[in-house]
């Protein structure tokens, strides 16, 4: 109850600041335990993939450090975005922003009353990005100074630490993420939050990512994205 009421504190705040929260068309289910977690701030639902707008998060691979001591940082982060939506109540509901060069679809989502990037944010599992509403801005801050998440420990910021792995080939068997030629020609990426990903692990032929924008910008695409078009 007292999260909830944070909450919907901080979505009135958003609100106050000019954020759109409230969906009234676009992207939607009302069986939130279909979507399928991509990474701590993407999702798709359908053939949708979706990043949610204002916020960056760790990638799947990612790693933090607190007390010399690294931790899965980008993995909990997915866990994290996982668990609010499985256990949400409502439907989830997504108003697109724009249309990524990757495919994707930028939007902001809500499950029920709550806005999804403003549970990370909250959580200490993401950071606001550049263009972020104030709002969104000072929930991080809040995070920031109370230690939340990735926030008692070191960090690069995702996008630096995104551009950094770029540079080197991907071989950390913690990536969670495989990619692979399939029989049809479809060029696909696996997480191990998708029935197959022990299966395309397995295979030699397999790729390892550690983030799904890397996989994306190299051709790589989700299983059954688009196919609700």
């Amino acid at each position: 109850m007292l999260r909830a009421a944070r909450t919907t504190a901080l979505l009135l705040m958003l609100l106050a600041s000019g954020t759109p929260t409230a969906v009234a068309q676009g992207i939607a289910t009302d069986d939130p335990r279909s979507v399928r977690i991509i990474d701590g701030d993407s999702l798709q639902i359908d053939g949708r993939v979706i990043a949610l707008a204002g916020i960056d998060a760790p990638e799947i691979g990612q790693r933090c450090e607190y007390d010399n001591i690294a931790w899965t940082c980008g993995l909990d982060s997915a866990h994290d975005l996982r668990k609010h939506v499985i256990l949400g109540r409502g439907p989830l509901r997504c108003r697109v922003r724009s249309l990524r060069a990757d495919g994707s679809r930028e939007a902001v989502c809500t499950l029920g009353e709550l806005d999804l990037a403003v549970i990370q944010l909250e959580s200490g599992m993401a950071v606001a990005t550049e263009d972020a509403p104030r709002g969104y801005r000072s929930v991080e801050t809040q995070a920031r100074e109370a230690g939340l998440g990735i926030w008692h420990s070191r960090f690069d910021p995702p996008a630096a630490w995104r551009e950094a792995v770029r540079e080197r080939p991907q071989k950390d068997p913690g990536c969670m993420l495989r990619a692979r030629r399939e029989a049809d020609g479809r060029r696909l990426y696996y997480t191990l939050f998708d029935a197959a990903f022990e299966e395309v692990r397995a295979d030699p032929r397999s790729i390892v990512y550690c983030s799904d924008d890397n996989a994306r910008a190299d051709g790589y695409r989700r299983p059954g994205e688009d196919a609700g078009e």
